[in-house]
């Protein structure tokens, strides 16, 4: 079996023609009421504005995702929203996000901004986060294959990690 959840090209690109099929769906996504700030950076979570909604696997299937799946899920991040500096609990999974609506920027080693009907992965053993500070929402269909990415430990606790200038200015007075 592949671990790569959708295939790429010559380029090394993975072209996705399933973003219509997404934007249909999330017609029917119950989400869950929106995080708050908090003024403290070391709670877990520490997020605002962000919602999640769980998705059924099939659509997984219907995009073109290769099984097995762990989870799939909405993750909506509104505007003025963010998601702080973290490393995800373990155990990680091949993870991949499929943008709908691409407000915002995502952090992992360097920002970086995603265009709807761009897929791509995240190393979410790693430091990342999300700081939407346009005037879309962010809103990513996320598929984590049940496949144990090789590089990655093997179990390990939610980390807060430093703060970027972005969302440390959000915690000042």
């Amino acid at each position: 079996m592949s671990t790569r959840a959708i295939s790429r090209n010559s380029s090394g690109e993975t072209p996705f023609g399933g973003l219509h099929l997404l934007q249909e769906a999330l017609a029917n996504v119950q989400w869950g009421e929106p995080s708050v700030l908090s003024k403290s950076a070391s709670t877990s979570g520490v997020s605002h504005l962000r919602s999640v909604a769980r998705a059924d696997s099939s659509l997984a299937l219907d995009i073109g995702v290769e099984p097995p799946f762990e989870v799939a899920f909405w993750a909506k991040v509104a505007p003025g929203g963010f998601i702080a500096p973290h490393i995800d609990a373990g155990p990680w999974w091949e993870r991949w996000h499929f943008p709908v609506e691409a407000g915002g920027w995502f952090w992992e080693e360097s920002k970086g901004h995603f265009q709807p009907a761009q897929p791509f992965t995240v190393r979410h053993w790693e430091p990342h986060a999300v700081y939407n500070n346009s005037d879309l929402s962010r809103i990513h269909f996320i598929v984590d294959r049940a496949v144990h990415p090789p590089d990655a430990p093997l179990e390990g606790p939610l980390v807060i990690t430093e703060m970027i200038p972005e969302i440390a200015a959000l915690f000042s007075d």
